[in-house]
């Protein structure tokens, strides 16, 4: 009997000791971001240059970055934003390059009130009941949100607006915030990168290159045809790029013409593209472009990628 009740005693302080020196699972710190990537300065830069975003951490998992934007992917397509009329969409930020950043602490409420604002404004984005426009961009978005989790951020008015991104990586800098130096060159790019019939050519200096490719395949019942896409690009950082051209894909009779978006990445000797296509048209000797037959699927909202090897 004493056995058994040495035994039960030990059985008992061993579980009470494993719960009470387990650590308790991480909470926090939680943090929000602001991040500004400047734009040009004067009126010249109030609409079509910069952008300002957040970040949002819990102090456990991976910083998860959001900003406003128009739907429109090319600058065409995006100045109806100044009329309101381009939409408006909620899109993940975590490559964005920026000038001007601050950091600061939020309670645990205040984190998941940001991510409540989050979701709301991604479905009023897709649903279309908010849109990107000149009093509802994306420094506006950002410092709602940052009230909405309790920072009070107050920007003052100027002639030009109150919040666009130079105002606001003026009012960071003003309240302790970071200067980020980000001059990424361009020079390694430079090259000639092939892969079976596929040709890039990059002609890169400074942080902006522009670059060319091309594809030729002989048809078996159609002919040769290929494609030809000439893009102007500027980097995020030292190995990605994002672009914006346009290209034609052409046969014996029909070529159809797009514009897109392509964002680069350079791994040592290989470069690699995401292109979206955001606009097409036809050409035809025959007036019609339907079932081309020898043509992948080129259509608005179309993704190809590839990757090549510099010579």
């Amino acid at each position: 009997m004493k056995k058994c009740f040495i035994g039960a005693f030990l059985y008992l302080a061993t579980t009470i000791c494993i719960f009470t020196v387990r650590p308790a699972a991480a909470d926090g710190p939680y943090t929000f971001t602001i991040y500004v990537e400047k734009g040009e300065t004067g009126l010249t830069g109030t609409f079509s240059n910069g952008h300002v975003f957040l970040g949002i951490s819990d102090g456990v998992h991976a910083e998860q970055k959001w900003g406003w934007y128009t739907q429109g992917e090319t600058k065409i397509q995006k100045l109806p934003g100044i009329f309101a009329c381009a939409g408006g969409k909620l899109k993940s930020d975590d490559g964005t390059p920026y000038d001007v950043s601050k950091t600061y602490p939020i309670t645990r409420h205040g984190y998941y009130v940001v991510q409540s604002q989050v979701i709301r404004q991604r479905s009023a984005g897709e649903s279309g009941t908010a849109t990107w426009h000149p009093f509802n961009h994306c420094g506006d978005f950002v410092q709602d949100t940052a009230n909405a989790a309790g920072l009070h951020i107050e920007l003052p008015w100027h002639l030009t607006g109150r919040n666009r991104p130079n105002i606001f990586a003026d009012y960071l800098l003003a309240h302790g915030g970071i200067a980020h130096s980000r001059t990424p060159s361009a020079a390694n790019w430079s090259g000639v990168y092939t892969k079976d019939t596929t040709k890039v050519r990059v002609n890169a200096q400074g942080g902006q290159f522009t670059a060319s490719s091309e594809w030729t395949q002989p048809g078996e019942s159609h002919g040769a045809h290929g494609a030809e896409d000439a893009w102007n690009c500027r980097l995020r950082d030292a190995l990605h790029a994002h672009c914006e051209g346009k290209g034609r894909y052409w046969g014996p009779e029909k070529a159809l013409m797009y514009q897109g978006t392509v964002d680069l990445t350079l791994e040592g000797k290989t470069i690699s593209w995401v292109e979206h296509i955001v606009s097409v048209s036809c050409t035809s000797r025959q007036q019609n472009c339907n079932n081309l037959g020898y043509t992948p699927a080129i259509h608005v909202g179309a993704v190809f990628s590839g990757s090549a090897t510099r010579e």
